[in-house]
């Protein structure tokens, strides 16, 4: 349930973050939040009925069945790069990334400075 939830969101997210798709984000975040929380809410309704109509053993089997195809299911999804073609987006995600390894750099520079300092006094 939790890893399937967060894979599947990791995707969309990804999708909704193309050029495409951007204007649509909300509603298809919308749209998948809103079917993730009725599987909360209806499955166990749904899986108590058919586990009283067919019994337990077939519903297992079901279920199994069920992960099994989704776990192979993910292993077709396209591979979604959200910066391909977007050079707006990939300048500024390089322009941050740079800024981040410089910052961290200088901070840990900084750091061993003073720690010598410290020590030779």
């Amino acid at each position: 349930g939790a890893a399937a939830t967060a894979g599947s969101a990791a995707w969309t997210a990804d999708l909704t973050a193309l050029r495409e798709t951007r204007p649509h984000r909300g509603a298809i975040l919308g749209g998948m939040a809103a079917l993730t929380s009725a599987s909360w809410v209806l499955g166990p309704a749904v899986g108590g009925v058919l586990c009283h109509q067919l019994g337990p053993s077939l519903m297992f089997g079901g279920v199994s069945f069920g992960a099994a195809t989704c776990a192979m299911a993910y292993g077709f999804l396209p591979e979604i790069h959200s910066n391909k073609g977007d050079t707006a987006d990939s300048a500024a995600a390089s322009s941050s990334a740079t800024t981040e390894t410089t910052t961290t750099t200088t901070k840990a520079t900084t750091t061993t400075q003073e720690e010598k300092a410290s020590s030779s006094s």
